[in-house]
């Protein structure tokens, strides 16, 4: 068969969905107020190096694992109605997805994800929403364990992880604009979630076969964490008092703190910028910004430092040309705190970087 062929069951599946739909979404035209938004992804099992799943490893002296690829075919529906009065605005969403890998303890796997998103507004300043998902996912990485089978090993395929919640909330502006926000409450249960289980690593330098069952682990690998749920609330605020002074902010807590890591629950920023409008001094900007996050601490013990961290910018920009250049000055982490991205970056305190770029 030639690569990007379809033939099994799931894609047969699949094409006759969107040949179905097809009339419904040209029937969509003369309805008022509604629209049907299709797409169909395929990629094929062969030819893409983007594919690749795993690499080789050695297991022993003169023995290597077979490679791993993957295909994936995605079905993504999308439908939004907005009646007459455009007070009421419903949005569902469906999407369908096979994906099937080769030299692996699962060769086919078919997951669905689906949404409903309703607004209403009750004035010209408020607007209320409230929604529900469901969605599964196989991700498309190595587990890092493989099972003897015959005279090969096959890759442990990961969990298909399940995420399914809700959403509720009200948006909100003032007449003259300057104010707007946004304030929601939010609920979800998650349950197979693959993480990169540290403590593992950190006790294992080698790789290791159970003798239960002759599984063969890496020491860099995955573990699927208990089910645990998600809940908590989020904002976000912006006022703009002159054309020239815009400032945010936005924040984030989940007061529940579930999962294999914990911490890095309670996270904030907050923007100011000003801008030069006239003057010798015209095209000036200057911004300044303040992050905040919690500690996050892994499996294995390690702490990702969090806290307070204030970065500043100053910019200028011209045109030569009919192009756009801008000059900036960038000075991240001004007081010189212990704050760290993510685990794999290093703190380099605080930092001093100048930059051009250009419009073409």
């Amino acid at each position: 068969m030639l690569a990007g062929q379809i033939s099994d069951p799931v894609h047969r599946l699949l094409r006759a969905v969107v040949l179905a739909l097809c009339p419904l979404v040209h029937g969509c035209v003369d309805v008022h107020g509604g629209a049907v938004e299709l797409s169909w992804k395929l990629r094929a099992a062969t030819g893409s190096q983007e594919t690749f799943l795993n690499c080789g490893f050695d297991l022993a002296p003169g023995g290597t694992a077979a490679v791993s690829r993957q295909g994936i075919s995605e079905l993504d529906l999308r439908h939004e109605i907005i009646p007459q009065g455009r007070r009421l605005h419903l949005q569902t969403h469906f999407g369908l997805t096979n994906q099937t890998a080769t030299q692996s303890t699962r060769n086919q796997q078919v997951t669905w994800k689906g949404a409903l998103q309703l607004d209403r507004e009750l004035n010209d300043f408020v607007r209320v929403f409230g929604g529900w998902s469901r969605e599964e996912a196989s991700p498309s990485t190595s587990t890092g364990r493989w099972v003897p089978a015959g005279g090969s090993v096959l890759t442990v395929a990961p969990e298909v992880e399940t995420r399914t919640g809700g959403q509720l909330g009200m948006t909100f502006e003032t007449r003259t604009r300057r104010l707007r926000g946004t304030i929601g409450a939010f609920h979800e249960s998650v349950s197979g979630q693959e993480y990169r289980d540290w403590s593992w690593e950190s006790s294992h330098s080698l790789p290791f076969s159970s003798p239960r069952n002759g599984e063969i682990r890496m020491p860099f690998s995955t573990s699927v964490a208990r089910d645990f749920v998600r809940e908590g609330w989020t904002g976000s605020l912006s006022f703009n008092p002159l054309r020239s002074l815009t400032t945010s902010a936005s924040w984030s807590v989940d007061w529940k703190d579930q999962g294999p890591y914990r911490g890095g629950n309670r996270r904030a920023t907050a923007l100011v910028r000003y801008d030069v409008q006239e003057g010798r001094l015209k095209h000036l900007f200057v911004s300044g910004a303040i992050h905040f996050r919690n500690d996050l601490l892994f499996d294995d013990g390690f702490v990702l430092r969090g806290g307070w961290r204030t970065d500043a910018i100053l910019g200028y920009w011209l045109r030569i040309r009919s192009r756009e250049i801008q000059l900036r000055l960038n000075v991240s982490n001004l007081a010189d705190r212990s704050w760290q991205l993510t685990r794999f970056a290093p703190d380099h305190g605080r930092q001093v970087i100048l930059s051009v770029s250009q419009e073409f």
